[in-house]
């Protein structure tokens, strides 16, 4: 068991790492899209409207669209992969 938890923490800062590295600290457009697995923008947009979009999204004043943490996405996706 402790093991697997640090396998998760390894792969967290990986996937998290690759985030920033690409993305920046904020996931937005296509590239949310993308790493939550989404096919298009209009099934993210239509997520976001019944709010079953499996991260906090948010607005920044003075842009369009919403945003993500990267942190919040590799979250969810270790999360996702461990029930597996």
């Amino acid at each position: 068991m402790i093991a697997q938890r640090l396998e998760d923490r390894d792969l967290l800062a990986e996937v998290d790492a690759d985030f920033l590295g690409q993305c920046g600290p904020l996931l937005s457009g296509d590239n949310l899209r993308k790493a939550l697995g989404y096919a298009t923008l209009d099934e993210l947009i239509e997520a976001e409207e019944t709010g079953t979009v499996p991260v906090r999204l948010f607005p920044i004043e003075g842009r369009t669209g919403s945003f993500a943490y990267s942190w919040d996405v590799a979250c969810w996706l270790v999360r996702i992969g461990q029930q597996t």
